[in-house]
């Protein structure tokens, strides 16, 4: 019911405008009609317009967010001090070569997947 009130509003602040534009001329009604047909498509492009950057801006959080996310900060050490760390951005799809803040050298950083516990089956028939 809440959304028929709206259109209606709407719809009657049109033809209170529309009526007050077509009151300056003396072809009243073709003047009332083109008014109304002009707020019309006026407030959908408007609309348009407002809903398209409304999405533009949510993707953009969207992608920023999966960005974001999908970030891995290791902390470091170099190789020429063992005490001096620091954090990087590992990424798994490129190369990780990191500039030492002290030293000033590049360094590369891999990732090795190994195995760290066996496990038994918990279920097995002997």
């Amino acid at each position: 019911m809440n959304s028929f009130l709206k259109i209606i509003f709407s719809l009657s602040i049109t033809g209170v405008v529309s009526f007050i534009i077509a009151s300056f001329f003396s072809a009243f009604w073709s003047v009332f009609s083109l008014a109304t047909i002009l707020q019309i498509l006026g407030f959908y492009t408007a609309n348009q317009i407002y809903t398209n950057r409304i999405y533009k801006d949510f993707e953009t959080v969207r992608a920023e967010t999966i960005k974001e996310s999908n970030r891995n900060l290791v902390i470091v050490s170099c190789p020429c001090d063992e005490q001096h760390q620091q954090t990087i951005d590992f990424r798994f799809d490129s190369d990780n070569i990191f500039e030492c803040t002290k030293c000033g050298k590049n360094f590369k950083v891999t990732s090795k997947l190994s195995t760290i516990l066996t496990t038994d089956p918990i279920y097995f028939e002997k």
